[in-house]
């Protein structure tokens, strides 16, 4: 099984309409990959490092995946009552960890990087237990990213992540074709920056 990189994300201003392309919410934790492989769940941050501080929810996760060999994107995160996810909740509250796929990469034993990005999509939904309550598949929406960053924002989510709905797995390039736009008014904006240095130290001592 080949592991990838996490795919790369540039950052804009404004959100856009645009029939080739779909729109996700962006919750706000810890991008990583989820690794599964001899029956076993694991994950992998975006810098190749795993990380070993949410052992139950792997293990949740082994439990709910029925394939051989599988390799999701996706992100770490606590939500509140309401939905809404927050690093700082995440950090507090790692008991309440779920992980949000919106991406499959590998999947029994077929490197899926290079199939468009809505039949991968397609196929991750095929892949997640429907009722899960730990590993949740991430919905989109095509076309209409105006819409979908204003609920963001109304209901105080992080942002926006806008995505060509052809595209292949992209794990370098600055042209990516994922765009992350993010709510200006996001209230976790400076609690964040205090918890993300926080998580650094505790990688560090992990050695995460």
């Amino acid at each position: 099984m080949k592991i990838a990189r996490t795919g790369s994300v540039r950052q804009q201003v404004g959100p856009f309409d645009d029939p080739h392309w779909l729109f996700e919410l962006k919750h706000d934790g810890i991008r990583a990959l989820v690794v599964f492989q001899e029956g076993r769940a694991r994950f992998l941050s975006r810098h190749g490092h795993w990380l070993n501080g949410y052992a139950p929810l792997a293990a949740a996760i082994t439990r709910q995946l029925s394939a051989n060999e599988v390799i999701l994107d996706g992100t770490i995160a606590a939500p509140d009552k309401s939905g809404r996810t927050a690093l700082s909740r995440l950090l507090q509250k790692p008991e309440e960890a779920r992980f949000y796929a919106f991406d499959v990469v590998w999947l029994n034993g077929q490197d899926t990087r290079a199939i468009p990005l809505l039949s991968r999509k397609e196929r991750l939904r095929q892949l997640l237990p429907p009722n899960s309550k730990k590993l949740l598949y991430v919905e989109h929406i095509l076309e209409y990213g105006t819409v979908l960053h204003r609920i963001a924002c109304r209901y105080d989510f992080q942002g926006i992540v806008a995505k060509r709905a052809d595209i292949a797995y992209d794990t370098g390039s600055m042209r990516s074709g994922w765009i992350e736009i993010a709510n200006p008014r996001y209230r976790q904006t400076t609690a964040r920056a205090g918890s993300k240095a926080g998580l650094y130290r505790r990688s560090a001592r992990r050695g995460q």
